[in-house]
């Protein structure tokens, strides 16, 4: 019984090691990047405002309400970018740590698990930022034009806006390969996701109606995709799946 006890702390202690680890080097991962991504910040914010100038007219400017709010906003946009930039890496720790004892070969899974994530999130942040971001952003500045108000976007709410639709959509994409990660590792039947597919089209639009505007078609624009992305997760996960049977 005694041993029993032993046993499991051990493992927990190990495992708190393994962590403890792993969030060591991530931590110095971020920081790194934050450090190089520095000296980018102004280019990347300029690349940001694009999709919101495109919109209104090319002269226009924003506004900044306090002397240091400039400086915070770059330094967030380098914090933003490394998160970004360093994705294959620190998703890679992420998918290693969670996922069961592996073998060789389910190692070799997540690393290609870990850069595809990496991929989807970088890929569903483009996604919003060249197809969803412009034609949102048009919506509403028409709305304003037909009024005598004028658009001073601030910069710094205007950068929270845009971090909150980047990594919504970033994480929408990562949908995937949750599902695959569940199925292939037998923590979720594949018969459970798909009886859940009408809660899923109804999850999407509901998550579409929360982070879009209220414009119908921005908010199909989105929930199309979530759903597409489930279905086509919900095929490789079915192929996974006869293949180890």
């Amino acid at each position: 019984m005694t041993n029993g006890h032993t046993d499991k702390a051990m493992s927990f202690i190990s495992h708190f090691n393994e962590l403890r680890r792993k969030v060591f080097f991530v931590a110095i991962a971020l920081v790194v990047g934050t450090i190089v991504a520095t000296f980018f910040a102004k280019e990347i914010y300029a690349w940001l405002q694009e999709p919101l100038l495109f919109a209104m007219s090319m002269d226009s400017d924003f506004i900044i309400l306090t002397p240091v709010e400039s400086w915070i906003v770059y330094i967030k946009v380098a914090i933003v970018t490394s998160i970004f930039a360093t994705s294959p890496f620190w998703l890679y720790q992420f998918w290693s740590f969670i996922a069961p004892g592996l073998y060789k070969r389910e190692r070799t899974s997540i690393i290609i698990l870990g850069i595809s994530s990496a991929a989807f999130l970088i890929g569903g942040a483009l996604f919003c930022y060249y197809l969803i971001a412009p034609y949102g952003f048009e919506y509403f500045v028409s709305i304003i034009d037909d009024t005598d108000i004028s658009l001073m976007p601030q910069m710094g709410l205007y950068f929270a806006f845009m971090l909150r639709l980047l990594f919504a959509f970033g994480i929408v994409f990562e949908i995937p390969l949750v599902i695959i990660f569940l199925v292939r590792w037998d923590i979720v039947p594949l018969k459970k996701m798909r009886k859940a597919r009408p809660f899923v089209i109804l999850a999407a639009f509901i998550i579409a109606a929360i982070i879009t505007p209220p414009d119908v078609f921005t908010q199909i624009a989105v929930a199309i995709p979530f759903i597409i992305l489930y279905e086509i997760s919900l095929l490789i996960a079915w192929i996974f799946w006869k293949k180890e049977q």
